[in-house]
């Protein structure tokens, strides 16, 4: 808030924030202008776009017990968006470094 209106226009901190759900992609919108906040980002989104899928697939196929089907389905669910928003924390630690 202490800034001055010049640095206002280049700190994207807040549209990082507002956007936490694009994952692995908040270091980019951070800093879109450093190339390798972006590399990074697309480096790190085959592994956390992995682990999502781990925890939406479950959601959709049949499990073969009944018993505790929805409680396995709701940890893979958590574990699942866990691994994509904290593959967003570890792109803006990269950024902010």
């Amino acid at each position: 808030m202490r800034q001055s209106p010049s640095d206002w226009r280049d700190n994207h901190n807040f549209s990082a924030t507002a956007l936490v759900a694009s994952g692995p992609f908040i270091g980019a919108i951070a800093r879109p202008s450093q190339a390798s906040c972006v590399a990074f980002s697309w480096a790190l989104l085959p592994y956390c776009a992995g682990i999502l899928l781990m925890g939406v697939i479950p959601q959709f196929v049949q499990l073969p017990f009944k018993r505790g089907a929805s409680t396995v389905q709701l940890v893979f669910w958590v574990l699942g968006w866990l691994g994509w928003l904290g593959g967003g924390f570890v792109s803006l630690i990269y950024a902010l470094s």
